[in-house]
């Protein structure tokens, strides 16, 4: 069987360079005269490289001049930026970015946010012969969110990678002379099917060699085929499932996910959903994975939020934590939407969430157990969402101390997308799974007006 991969919102499989153009120096250029050229040119403080073609373009690098500092804009640069901009472009496109900077383990804080066609802004990053590779730990470290402005979907993680144009080490760090930095992003990846039935699949994508990030475990695990009850311990090896062809929709495919029969009494299942892209280590000296600097946001019953103007180190007690929900199936098809018929849709099983704690890192393995009894017999689907955010809480000290941290969220899909079934390759955010012969609910599927929403933890 094809084995298929998917990108947060199925982008290419490079890795994002972003590059902070932090112009820190003292002496910095003059800018050009406004107008040179004739008066026809036009300057611009920011220059951004794309890749892909057609829906699938996103933004690959960013270069920002600071203190007033412009460049003549080329015809490709207005192009790309013209694209990158409309609606469409936008949306299949990394147009939010968030970069946090920390001297000390303990601060302070230089943080900055801003979407395609603004400036970044950074000022006040420490150049102290500063060492920012790591992600985390008790001395300086820094990182950059990268995803989509509107939702707030986390789309990739970077660390940083170079200074000056030159790989960062121990002893090329941020001085004073210190002109620019390169952040790596991995961007954040799911990959659902099989080889075979029965046979999950580990390596969806082939790795390119200048993506970096990793490869070779799924993205959704059971322990279906550990026996029980309870079923325990799932590994790749008990996963079983296979590709779902729905009758009557031509080159409509999911992957499927079986769950076991309950004869009599109740079964728990367990199962994990890894969200990948996030076990890259840093550069530092003692690498870490860059999921070690993203926290998560709060926890389910949780009511604070985050208290403004206010130097916050914590998130207990605020509303957020790792969700996830169960779903009736449903996919698109063309401009229609369609979901199960009532009597196919398994009503009894219930799904467990198994939390992690707040203001923790974020472990990108996160569990769930599947609730089952005698009457657990159908299909259903399940997606979910956790909010996060980069680093720190702190506010940033270099914009007079009132920039709060983003809260990011991290979802198999963003919008509407993370309630319908995912393919494994084009859309959808939702994994497909029951108990019955997937042969037995083919044709069974009515058009529907809306997707409808669930989450409680926003």
């Amino acid at each position: 069987m094809e084995v298929r991969m998917k990108i947060f919102r199925k982008t290419a499989t490079a890795a994002i360079l972003i590059i902070l153009a932090l112009f820190l120096a003292t002496c910095v250029p003059e800018p050009p005269e406004s107008g040179g050229g004739g008066g026809n040119d036009e300057y611009t403080g920011v220059e951004y490289e794309f890749v892909g073609t057609g829906d699938n373009i996103r933004v690959k690098s960013v270069k920002l001049y600071l203190d007033g500092y412009k460049v003549p804009k080329s015809p490709q640069q207005r192009a790309m930026e013209q694209r990158a901009l409309t609606l469409e472009g936008a949306r299949m496109s990394h147009n939010f970015f968030e970069v946090v900077f920390m001297a000390s383990g303990t601060g302070p804080v230089a943080r900055a946010t801003w979407e395609i066609g603004q400036p970044a802004g950074i000022s006040g990053v420490s150049r102290a012969s500063v060492d920012y590779r790591p992600v985390t730990g008790a001395n300086a470290k820094s990182i950059i969110f990268v995803g989509k402005k509107a939702s707030k979907t986390l789309l990739g993680v970077g660390y940083l990678s170079h200074v000056d144009d030159e790989a960062a080490t121990g002893t090329n760090v941020v001085i004073d002379g210190t002109t620019s930095v390169t952040f790596t992003v991995s961007p954040l990846r799911t990959w659902l099917g099989f080889d075979d039935p029965d046979e999950v699949s580990t390596k969806s994508y082939e790795t390119d060699p200048v993506d970096g990030v990793e490869m070779g475990f799924a993205t959704f695990i059971t322990a279906t085929g550990a026996g029980g009850p309870p079923y325990t311990g799932a590994t790749e090896g008990f996963t079983e499932g296979n590709d779902y062809n729905v009758a009557g929709f031509t080159g409509v495919s999911f992957p499927f996910y079986k769950l076991p029969n309950v004869a009599s009494g109740t079964a728990t299942v367990q199962a994990y959903y890894e969200v990948g892209g996030l076990r890259v280590p840093s550069i530092a000296a003692t690498p870490t994975p860059i999921s070690s600097g993203v926290f998560v946001w709060g926890q389910l019953d949780g009511i604070g939020t985050i208290t403004a103007n206010a130097n916050n180190t914590t998130t207990v007690g605020m509303k957020g934590g790792i969700e996830f929900i169960k779903r009736t199936p449903t996919f698109a098809y063309g401009t229609l939407t369609y979901e199960i018929r009532d009597g196919k849709f398994d009503k009894a099983t219930s799904v467990t969430t198994i939390g992690q704690a707040a203001s923790t890192a974020f472990a990108s393995k996160m569990e769930i157990t599947f609730n089952m009894n005698v009457n657990s017999n159908g299909l259903f689907s399940i997606t979910f969402q956790v909010p996060v955010y980069a680093l720190s809480l702190e506010r940033a000290s270099n914009d007079d101390n009132n920039l709060q941290p983003e809260k990011w969220w991290i979802r198999p899909d963003y919008d509407q997308y993370q309630y319908l079934l995912d393919d494994g390759l084009n859309t959808g955010g939702a994994v497909l799974v029951g108990n019955v012969s997937t042969s037995s609910a083919v044709g069974e599927w009515l058009q529907i007006k809306t997707t409808g929403i669930g989450f409680s933890n926003e």
